[in-house]
């Protein structure tokens, strides 16, 4: 299931991509660091919700920006308590 995800968001990524149609591609780069977060893949979840965070701000998109940075302390919160524990 999960790959079946990645596959349509990076089709929606090259096709928004493609189109210049920046408000998507910073959706989709949201999507898919959700997605890569869920599944325990965090280098890729943090790289992709880096690259959504960094296009809400140039496009000054305050209510992608803030669920993109939220997503992302949650993978830090994960992340610390995995070194806490482990």
């Amino acid at each position: 299931m999960y790959i079946a995800l990645s596959s349509i968001y990076r089709e929606a990524l090259k096709q928004a991509s493609e189109l210049k149609m920046r408000p998507l591609i910073a959706h989709c780069h949201l999507g898919l660091g959700e997605l890569y977060g869920r599944i325990g893949q965090r280098e890729k979840a943090q790289n992709e919700l880096a690259a959504a965070i960094d296009l809400y701000r140039s496009m000054e998109m305050t209510a992608g920006l803030g669920e993109a940075e939220i997503a992302l302390a949650k993978i830090a919160d994960r992340v610390a308590a995995a070194n806490q524990t482990g």
